[in-house]
């Protein structure tokens, strides 16, 4: 959803010019739900969650008109009521939960574990038709969804290959290639979303060169029809068992949490059921859902930080903002000699996520007034320097939020979105 000093500027997008992007975007989600095609979407066609019906059916009739659907970008609340901003969970008139309907394009509950797998027969890069079905006869499935223009795709996808040579053929693993996640923007700005099925597998032959996919990619249609069925989602994972179900998913695909469900999937003859058990970091929000995870071998603080120190200074203009330095290396030394935490968000241009983070919850007041205990600092995982920290403190998918004591350890970290209240525990505020 970033120098003197403490200073980055944060460069964002126009609420204008986000809120057109978004429209277009809607009377595309529109038609994916209106089974009938009559520009209309009733509750019966609509397979989103309800939260996001509900926030686009603007008259509670029980219909999602096109007025409605791109209205709904423009900031309205579906009730019609005003809310403060004071709430701390809001962004301009929009709840946090709203504006993440809206930007992840009603972020899938669905197929979610125990659920039957869409089923789907696509061309991979050399013409090979892959089968779901067929792949199924013999082995589980792990799905990947990944794109030339993701950032975290180009960048995680090593470790599903390392993953891949690990299992071998006791599970099969496709990459399913669909709409381009940032096409035309940031780091993209020169890639336009393709507009037809082979300027898509040049995208996707490109990429697999450039981050040497030895995968099958199966490459959906332009209609998108098999990557929204499962989500739309960036980079999402998906185990799915021999009998067709769904045994576990991640709304940002991470191979070091797949190794325990897929060899307990393996374990059990490879069919998953209606009822798979539950697994770490196994969310069906996108982004983590807002809860907070530990990484795996992470060190808490070794020492005693002061909470009351204040190491940052705040320039002029930036009195109801969160300071973020630009240069990790820096904030650690500031932290150092300040005995204090450093606050690490890794984000990176043309992250909605992050961008609704930004304009929200990080905005609001105890947030800001809690964040001066730390030395705070941006970093962006598009970058050389940001990848490496990535690779570092392993950070899967945006944005994550780290707290790293003066040795640069970590102590605590949250992924993805969250409210103040969460965000405000996470930064040590528990009262």
């Amino acid at each position: 959803m970033f120098r003197i000093l403490f200073l980055t500027t944060i460069v964002l997008l126009p609420i204008s010019s986000v809120h057109a992007q978004q429209r277009g975007g809607m009377a595309d989600r529109l038609k994916r739900y209106d089974k009938n095609g009559d520009g209309k979407v009733t509750k019966a066609e609509f397979s989103g969650p309800v939260r996001a019906f509900s926030r686009f059916d603007a008259d509670g009739d029980g219909v999602i008109t096109s007025k409605e659907m791109g209205g709904a970008s423009g900031g309205s609340r579906a009730s019609g009521a005003k809310t403060s901003r004071s709430s701390g969970n809001v962004i301009g008139e929009l709840s946090m939960a709203e504006r993440m309907a809206e930007y992840q394009a009603f972020p899938t509950e669905k197929p979610a574990p125990g659920d039957n797998a869409p089923k789907f027969e696509l061309k991979d890069l050399s013409g090979k038709t892959v089968s779901l079905n067929e792949l199924l006869a013999t082995a589980p499935v792990i799905i990947e969804t990944g794109s030339c223009t993701c950032p975290v795709f180009r960048r995680s996808h090593g470790k599903i290959e390392e993953l891949q040579q690990q299992f071998g053929k006791r599970v099969h693993f496709v990459v399913l290639y669909g709409r381009e996640a940032h096409a035309g923007s940031g780091a993209y700005k020169d890639t336009p979303p393709p507009t037809t099925l082979e300027e898509r597998v040049r995208l996707a032959e490109k990429v697999a060169r450039e981050i040497s996919i030895g995968l099958p990619v199966a490459v959906d249609d332009i209609d998108n029809k098999v990557s929204l069925a499962y989500g739309g989602l960036a980079n999402a994972g998906y185990i799915i068992g021999q009998d067709g179900r769904v045994f576990f998913k991640m709304p940002w695909i991470d191979a070091r949490l797949l190794s325990e469900p897929l060899t307990a999937l393996l374990k059990s003859g490879g069919r998953g059921g209606a009822h798979p058990p539950e697994f770490p970091n196994g969310q069906t929000m996108p982004g983590g859902g807002g809860k907070r995870t530990a990484r795996p071998g992470s060190r808490a603080s070794s020492k005693d930080v002061s909470a009351s120190s204040t190491p940052v200074k705040v320039p002029a203009g930036m009195e109801n903002d969160i300071v973020w330095n630009s240069n990790f290396s820096d904030a650690l030394k500031r932290a150092k000699k300040s005995n204090s935490e450093v606050l690490v968000n890794f984000h990176f241009k043309g992250c909605p996520i992050c961008f609704a983070m930004d304009q929200g919850p990080l905005r609001d007041k105890r947030v800001v007034d809690k964040s001066r205990q730390f030395v705070g600092v941006k970093v962006d995982i598009t970058t050389d320097d940001g990848e490496k920290l990535a690779d570092k403190f392993e950070v899967v998918g945006t944005p994550v939020f780290v707290r790293l004591n003066t040795d640069g350890e970590e102590v605590d970290r949250h992924n993805g979105p969250a409210d103040v209240v969460t965000f405000l525990g996470f930064l040590g505020d528990r009262e």
